[in-house]
């Protein structure tokens, strides 16, 4: 890194991977003699390896500075060389597997008692046959001493280290082998009794048991640790906090534990940060390394898998989503534990993002137990449907046999911004100071729409009929949005939206689905005229928790030849002519599902009728109103399209409507 810098012209901005060059003359110059020196000691340390002379201590570099601070250590001159001389004291093998005992060099009998292998030099002091020194003292050990026994009677390989404590005045033989590597478990089985969410920080784990659905349990647990000291008090701290989390785990019957797979080693170094000591010292305090190996093979002994998932955003997302929800007057919630939230949900496959609760008729046994999250492999869950391979966008083949109107192109000043994983662009299209336009990807398709009102209101969503687009609810929009923060949205092969080669209402469910998280908008009112309309009952069938109020406007019936004419507004079109063909032919023989969900709509719903000029059958959206449990039919008149001849009064009825 440093000879990296030195090469680039001073002042040379870096990028994202690599620093620049220094930022002065005299930074450069320091740089250059720490380049210096280093390479100095490099080559007197390879030129003593080579000459074979010995100058490494472990632990060299604390214990010369404990030499120079020798009163805030307790010690004095003499203490401190019986401690450095008795580091340089130590035996260490390796074994190896096949020999008596799993090792050669040092080796240890089953009662206990040690023996050395002496090198040629030393043979004579031997006082065993082959050349063995055989110690006077036996050995024991408490920990593991069965799994050690067995070890060596199989002659596994057993690595043995002789050492000297000057503290205590004792020899200690410390014994090392390698576990067998844990087989992996599928990870169904292992999340089928939840999981235990942990987010790693510098002073303590912050941990939350999840259910499979995703739903927090009990109450947020912090195993705290100090990583101050020497490293074995740094060791013994670390290994003591993730043996009450493994305890804790064991106790509540979960069999997998989620962390976050971080990885800070490129982010320690002073040529990266530079004078930010404070911010590399806490990102060093963060046991990382030592936690993963620590907690794999402590876990490996209770039987719990282990599953590292992604860290990104989880501590903003936990955060922005958990941890006000979860605060009470007897639970104080930190980021840090819906951080660990946050992770069990994206171990368990679920979103971050926290669900709304279902209605209150749906929270009891009125309907049958319902979980928050349901699980991921369910069908019909609240998800964004699979990508149905094929083109998804404006372009068709030039052989596909079908026409598409032309429009006049409005300018777009757009700039992206990420929000949910998808992309919302803002749009300058203000008319008068009435409206904005502006766009959201959902999934593969660009959708357009348009805002009204106060953008801290409560929500509207507004939804247009075959052939229309938002543009249609302008007067009608503006008018609520003196009460609501409206949404007008354009539908797919509509208005600004993209045009892609499918169209049928259950393409469109996702699209409002979709457009509804991507603008974080959880409990909406719901207003559709004719197309629009259908979409707004279907939607409010299949995700019920998602619509406080419904309205539909000269809605078609669910009725076999019960709807009429969906005639587009005359003048230029602005749709794609595909998506004619594709929702009259499901209106004229809907599916009996949509007649039967019409009883499962919980939201209280409101119909606008537009009288005898309507191309609608009034009696049949009597009929349809019937089968709603909480609905009014009203008959404003103006026909068909009433929203737009008679927007004041459209206007008033919904806003009545949601406020009684």
């Amino acid at each position: 890194m440093l000879r990296h810098r030195l090469s680039l012209p001073i002042g040379a901005r870096g990028t994202e991977r690599s620093p620049g060059g220094y930022r002065s003359r005299g930074e450069w110059f320091h740089k250059s003699r720490r380049l210096k020196a280093l390479e100095a000691r490099h080559a007197a340390a390879v030129a003593d390896w080579q000459a074979e002379r010995v100058r490494v201590v472990r632990g060299g570099k604390r214990m010369l500075n404990t030499r120079h601070h020798l009163a805030e250590a307790g010690l004095t001159e003499g203490r401190w060389r019986e401690w450095w001389e008795a580091e340089r004291w130590f035996l260490a093998a390796d074994g190896e597997s096949g020999k008596r005992y799993g090792n050669e060099t040092i080796r240890v009998t089953p009662d206990g008692q040690v023996s050395i292998k002496l090198p040629a030099p030393l043979a004579y002091l031997a006082n065993a046959k082959h050349g063995r020194y055989t110690l006077t003292s036996t050995v024991a050990f408490a920990h593991r001493g069965v799994e050690w026994a067995d070890r060596i009677e199989a002659n596994w390989a057993v690595a043995y280290r002789i050492n000297h404590d000057t503290t205590r005045g004792r020899w200690y033989l410390t014994a090392s082998w390698k576990r067998p590597t844990v087989p992996a478990i599928p990870l169904e089985t292992a999340l089928a009794q939840g999981v235990i969410g942990v987010d790693t920080n510098a002073d303590h784990f912050a941990a939350y048991r999840l259910d499979p659905h995703g739903n927090p349990v009990g109450e947020p647990h912090r195993f705290v640790y100090d990583l101050t000291g020497t490293a074995h008090r740094r060791d013994a701290q670390l290994r003591h906090a993730l043996t009450r989390l493994l305890h804790w785990a064991k106790q509540t019957r979960v069999a997998a534990i989620a962390i976050e797979d971080l990885d800070f080693g490129a982010e320690k170094t002073r040529e990266k940060h530079g004078r930010r000591k404070r911010f590399r010292q806490l990102i060093s305090g963060i046991p990382t390394g030592k936690f993963k190996a620590r907690l794999v093979s402590m876990a490996a002994e209770h039987g719990l898998a282990i599953i590292a998932v992604d860290p990104a955003y989880t501590s903003m997302w936990g955060g922005q989503h958990w941890q006000k929800p979860l605060t009470t007057p007897r639970r104080r919630m930190s980021r840090h534990d819906a951080a660990g939230i946050a992770i069990g949900r994206r171990a368990l496959g679920h979103p971050i993002r926290r669900r709304t609760a279902p209605p209150r008729a749906h929270q009891s046994d009125v309907h049958g137990h319902r979980t928050l999250q349901t699980d991921r492999r369910a069908p019909g869950r609240e998800e964004p449907r699979p990508r149905i391979p094929g083109p998804r966008t404006r372009s068709v083949p030039p052989d596909t046999a079908r026409t598409r109107a032309t429009r006049t192109p409005k300018p777009f000043g757009m700039s992206a911004a990420s929000k949910n994983g998808s992309k919302i662009h803002s749009c300058s299209l203000n008319r008068n100071g009435m409206d904005d336009q502006s766009v959201v990807d959902v999934g593969d398709v660009r959708m357009a729409y348009r805002t009204w009102g106060d953008p801290f209101g409560s929500p509207v969503v507004l939804l247009h009929g075959l052939g229309d687009s938002a543009a249609s609810w302008e007067a009608a929009g503006s008018l609520l949005g003196q009460e609501w923060r409206v949404y007008a949205l354009d539908l797919r092969g509509h208005g600004e939206s993209d045009w892609p080669d499918e169209y049928d209402f259950e393409l469109m469910l996702d699209d409002l689905f979709g457009f509804l998280d991507a603008c974080e908008l959880d409990r909406v009112g719901l207003v559709g005229h004719g197309m629009g309309g259908v979409v707004a009952h279907l939607f409010a069938q299949t995700h019920a928790d998602r619509v406080e109020r419904l309205v539909l406007v000269e809605t078609p019936p669910p009725f076999p030849g019960a709807a009429g004419p969906d005639v587009p507004p005359a003048g230029p079109v602005d749709y794609d002519e595909a998506v004619l063909g594709a929702v009259r032919t499901q209106l004229a023989d809907p599916d009996p599902a949509w007649a039967e969900g019409l009883g499962e709509i919980v939201a209280p719903t409101l119909m606008l009728a537009g009288g005898p000029a309507s191309t609608m059958p009034q009696a049949r959206l009597q009929d349809m109103a019937s089968l709603i449990p909480d609905c009014h039919l009203l008959t404003i008149g103006g026909g068909h399209r009433l929203h737009e001849v008679h927007a004041d009064q459209v206007a008033q009825q919904i806003t009545e409507f949601f406020t009684s």
